[in-house]
């Protein structure tokens, strides 16, 4: 039997999909520090984009996050922190990525759904191609253009979403 899922999976299914990443070494806060639902970028394009849905209406924007943790032998293990729609876009003022090693534009802000400590992905095949495909996640928020990471992803969120 196939099981009920929560109105907002559907609008998951439907969305815009797009990536968004967090690393202690870059905003020099863990991500456990940063509130839920919120991202900062610079990235002008996609910030057009994402603005032009919400004014738009229907389709929404759909931003995975995933954070990056180091480790002492120097390697880093990623995880799929959360997913939401993003449904406000602002100017980034001082205190939103305190002690940030950048200067971020913008600040989305949205709802969606947390994955507790996260879901692990470095240990998926798939991740090393996506990983580099997607420069390291240097590019910062970014369209999530990797069918196989997309399915995987959704996948993963799938049991987050089922009524209870």
């Amino acid at each position: 039997m196939t099981p009920k899922m929560r109105p907002e999976w559907y609008e998951l299914l439907k969305g815009v999909h797009y990536l968004g990443y967090h690393t202690e070494r870059t905003m020099s806060y863990a991500y456990d520090k940063a509130r839920d639902f919120t991202l900062a970028t610079t990235n002008e394009s996609e910030i057009k984009e994402i603005r032009d849905l919400i004014r738009r209406g229907g389709m929404k924007g759909v931003i995975w996050v995933i954070e990056g943790r180091g480790s002492e032998d120097g390697s880093t293990a990623y995880y799929l922190r959360e997913v939401f729609h993003p449904d406000h876009i602002r100017k980034a003022v001082r205190g939103d990525t305190p002690g940030a090693r950048k200067k971020f534009e913008y600040i989305l802000e949205g709802k969606g759904q947390t994955f507790g400590k996260g879901i692990r992905l470095d240990h998926h095949v798939w991740f090393p191609d996506f990983l580099e495909a997607n420069g390291n996640f240097g590019f910062g928020l970014d369209n999530l253009r990797d069918d196989t990471a997309k399915a995987s992803f959704l996948d993963m969120a799938r049991p987050f979403f089922i009524l209870k």
